[in-house]
């Protein structure tokens, strides 16, 4: 669960500047559409008090040509309100796009093992929930508070004209309203923080559900699953109608204001016009006015909770890219040539408080040769994979890779010399073609084949109706277990690395095809170094050396 740090409203405020200082031409274009709309409804207040007054003091003429600008000022305001929504929706559109482009781009050099501790469903959520908040936040707050302070302003002084008394009382019974409003802004924040936390729970389990939808079955876990669903929908719930029922308590009292404002304004211009006073034209334009006047504070009632919710999310977005980074990837001055082997000398590692995984650990891989690794579960073999990808940092220790010529201590920059076969099924939706090219967009037809035949899988995808454009479901659906390993080893030799990582590639693979697939590979490993992680006796028998990891060491091992 991610937790927010206690921020300053001013770096909000700035971080949301920050991300909408590209746009200031649509922002301008934004403005100055409001600045018209706002000026054109004033001025109907004022034009219909005109067309009234000449009209009854039968002034045909004067009415006539008001009522010709009415129908100027009228058309005006119609094609700003037509163009304002099209460059709005542009605007939140970009700017969307580009928040979700910098959540992902965050998200690509997050350090691996913090970022991993949070649950897919949280990061669901800032893309789903929160970013789409903080950009309807942006544009309420940028458009819609600018555009009704300017008609709140214009709509004050036309009215002060008329009558300063009323225009005085109009503007600051709705201030008024608004600082109370403050009681109930922080409890709102609040409620609204635990609903998003909420989501993030919900997002996750319906993840994971989905997921793990066999597991469910196997294990008749449907009634519980249903059961904890069901729990954080009621908690959702409560929450929702809590932010409901306290947003309807702050929107009375910045209603009370709207509302009392216009019936003082109603009562006073009637006494006026009874005193003979003001005239019926006036008194139109009164009620409009103070329309215009309200009409702001009524729109603040429903706009300050969205504020809320911006903030709340924005606070979120802040607290995400605060996460800890990768290295950043800097170009070296050493270039490793194949064949390439690695050095590991005095690692130490262990995840947070927990044991140690590697105590003092050294290994000397010869550069191309194929080295087997085995060892019982929890030792750390896996772990060793991700340090060599520099997904994880030794505590202290040294890890390096090394040719004829050059060394090169391992960091995230250092991922291009490996090519990488995890566990499982690691396929994406999409065709077999883009599954294979994803680690080499150019690679050519001859080269796609080639991989194939290594892998044998060519035969199988020659029977697919639609051969190597067979669209495949989410993690490879429609291929069975042993299909999609030999997809995902060929997938890690059409990247053509000088070093490849094996973490039980074959493992699903029945004894024949194995054999065929290992010999293969170790006919295709010329100049190029692997690392396999097996318990298989026919992948240790290709191995030219064969560790043990046991007791945070390495252990050569006779085979």
């Amino acid at each position: 669960m991610f937790h927010r740090k206690k921020l300053n409203n001013k770096k909000v405020y700035f971080w949301l500047y920050t991300q909408i200082k590209t746009y200031k031409l649509d922002v301008l274009k934004l403005l100055s559409l409001n600045v018209i709309i706002s000026f054109s409804t004033v001025s109907i207040a004022i034009v219909t008090k005109q067309i009234i007054d000449n009209a009854l003091n039968k002034k045909t003429t004067a009415a006539i040509q008001f009522a010709i600008l009415f129908g100027i000022i009228e058309v005006i305001h119609v094609i700003a309100s037509y163009l304002y929504p099209i460059i709005r929706t542009k605007f939140r559109e970009n700017l969307t796009n580009r928040l979700q482009q910098n959540f992902m781009l965050q998200f690509y050099h997050l350090d691996w093992l913090s970022s991993s501790k949070h649950h897919t469903g949280e990061y669901h959520t800032f893309l789903s929930n929160d970013i789409p908040r903080v950009v309807n936040g942006i544009v309420d707050i940028v458009t819609t508070i600018f555009a009704f302070t300017f008609q709140l302003i214009l709509a004050f002084i036309t009215l002060f004209y008329f009558d300063p008394l009323l225009a005085i009382f109009a503007f600051l019974i709705g201030p008024a309203s608004v600082i109370f409003s403050k009681l109930w802004r922080q409890k709102l924040k609040q409620i609204q923080h635990a609903i998003q936390n909420t989501e993030s729970k919900y997002l996750s389990l319906i993840n994971e559900t989905l997921e793990n939808s066999i597991i469910i079955k196997a294990f008749r876990l449907e009634g519980s699953n249903h059961r904890s669903i069901s729990q954080l929908q009621v908690n959702r719930f409560n929450l929702q109608l809590s932010h409901t029922k306290t947003t309807a308590l702050g929107s009375i009292a910045l209603n009370l204001g709207y509302r009392g404002s216009f019936f003082i304004a109603f009562i006073w211009g009637a006494y006026r016009i009874v005193k003979g006073l003001t005239s019926y034209g006036t008194f139109a334009a009164f009620l409009q006015l103070i329309g215009n006047i309200q009409d702001p504070i009524e729109i603040l009632s429903q706009t300050l909770p969205k504020i809320i919710n911006t903030l709340t999310s924005a606070e979120r977005l802040i607290s995400y890219e605060a996460l800890p980074k990768e290295i950043p990837y800097l170009a070296s001055t050493n270039h490793l040539q194949s064949p390439i082997g690695i050095r590991i000398k005095a690692l130490h590692f262990k995840y947070m408080e927990e044991l140690n995984i590697f105590n003092d650990a050294s290994l000397y891989i010869k550069p191309g040769i194929m080295m087997g690794i085995i060892g019982a579960s929890g030792q750390g073999k896996t772990t060793l994979i991700y340090i060599l990808l520099g997904l994880l940092t030794p505590g202290l220790g040294q890890v390096e890779l090394f040719d004829s010529d050059n060394k090169l201590s391992i960091f995230p920059g250092t991922r291009s010399y490996f090519s990488y076969v995890p566990q499982g099924n690691t396929l994406f939706s999409g065709s077999i073609y883009d599954n294979l090219c994803i680690t080499n967009p150019h690679a050519t037809n001859e080269e796609i084949q080639h991989v194939l035949k290594i892998t044998c899988a060519l035969d199988f995808i020659q029977q697919l109706e639609h051969g190597i454009e067979t669209i495949l479901g989410e993690r490879g659906t429609g291929l069975s277990i042993g299909q999609a390993q030999r997809l995902c080893i060929a997938r890690a030799l059409l990247s053509n690395a000088p070093l490849l990582l094996l973490d039980e590639a074959t493992s699903s693979l029945d004894q024949a095809t194995e054999n065929a697939v290992l010999k293969n590979i170790k006919e295709y490993l010329v100049n190029k170094t692997c690392v396999a992680i097996t318990h298989r006796d026919s992948v240790l028998s290709l191995c030219e050396q064969v560790v043990e990891l046991k007791g945070c060491q390495f252990h050569e091992v006779i085979f």
